[in-house]
């Protein structure tokens, strides 16, 4: 008995500290996504339209395009790139929340990025304040049905054991990162570093929401593909071209992810509007066909959106240049245009 007491002494403190370091210290400054809901906080209602998504929404939607062709249709719109680079589904619905919840004014739309949820996290953000700051409760509950319930058929007790082995190296990542959230470990050390070394928070600098504020930058790579990237590039479309590409439901998990991206935009008086962006692969992740469910934009056929695919206008397989996003704008309106 004195263990168990002296355990949920512990607990209690612990829990205690971390709430009380939650409270004081400055949030984590993540790349992209700091700078970004830091303007947005003052300037949500300002905006009437927000695309959502990963790089292929950040480098290829250019809010200044779009709002210009959108006025010569006769509907006036101000847009603002929410794409943050590799951000894919849970992330992504936590920076939708971030951002909504700071607004008094109904949305109109929001352009989400048409991805399945990613239980494997990128090398790039592993052991990062990238990979971190949006591991909530909220987020941790439905990577946990990703990892462990996302499988609807019946299993024996051996198949349910391996699949359950397979998942755990994944979720274990998350765990941790969870915890580390939770715990709000690392911040008690930069709230201090702060106050005795910088006489405060610093400013949030602002180069990722772009030169007009609007959140669009241009990709930093080259923007032509040369030698054998060409080459594979093209043998990738020739054989999009063979054979087309198929509609993927993955798993019922990232369904229901998307499910509850519609339910907070449509709370916050939006319509979702779902985005397959021009990038070669052999399957596209795609919601399942439903009463009530959202729009969807495909630009995934290199068959009808040649000038989408043509190799002078990608930077590399996955993501347009300059002159393709160009394209891909206007092709987004045109699309959302023609829809009743």
């Amino acid at each position: 008995m004195k263990g168990l007491r002296n355990t949920l002494i512990f607990l209690v403190a612990l829990s205690l500290t971390a709430a009380g370091i939650g409270i004081f210290a400055p949030k984590p400054r993540v790349a992209i996504v700091t700078p970004k809901l830091t303007w947005l906080a003052e300037q949500a209602d300002d905006f009437d339209v927000y695309f959502l998504g990963s790089s292929r929404t950040y480098r290829q939607v250019i809010p200044e395009l779009f709002d210009r062709l959108m006025a010569e249709a006769g509907k006036p719109v101000r847009s603002f790139n929410l794409g943050i680079d590799g951000m894919r589904p849970p992330e992504d619905t936590f920076v939708l929340e971030e951002v909504l919840k700071r607004r008094t004014k109904p949305i109109r739309w929001v352009f989400v990025e048409c991805n399945p949820l990613r239980l494997t996290m990128r090398d790039e953000d592993q052991d990062t304040l990238r990979a971190v700051y949006w591991h909530d409760w909220k987020r941790f509950a439905t990577l946990f049905r990703r990892a462990f319930l996302a499988d609807e058929k019946k299993r024996n007790w051996r198949d349910r054991t391996k699949e359950i082995a397979k998942a755990w190296p994944d979720f274990s990542d998350h765990l941790g990162y969870w915890l580390q959230n939770t715990m709000h470990l690392g911040q008690g050390h930069a709230a201090t570093e702060n106050w005795l070394f910088k006489g405060g928070t610093p400013p949030v600098p602002m180069h990722d929401v772009g030169p007009r504020r609007d959140g669009y930058r241009t990709s930093e790579a080259p923007e032509q593909m040369t030698g054998g990237q060409l080459a594979a590039y093209q043998n990738e479309l020739a054989e999009m071209l063979r054979n087309p590409s198929r509609a993927d439901y993955a798993d019922r998990v990232s369904q229901e992810e998307l499910k509850e991206k519609q339910r907070i935009i449509e709370q916050a008086g939006g319509k979702m509007v779902l985005l397959i962006p021009p990038f070669t692969a052999s399957k596209y992740f795609n919601p399942k066909p439903s009463e009530g469910g959202p729009l969807l934009l495909d630009f995934s056929s290199p068959a009808k959106f040649p000038e989408l695919f043509a190799p002078e206008h990608h930077s590399d397989s996955g993501h347009v240049n300059r002159v393709g996003s160009e394209y891909y704008t206007r092709q987004i309106v045109r699309a959302l245009l023609e829809r009743p």
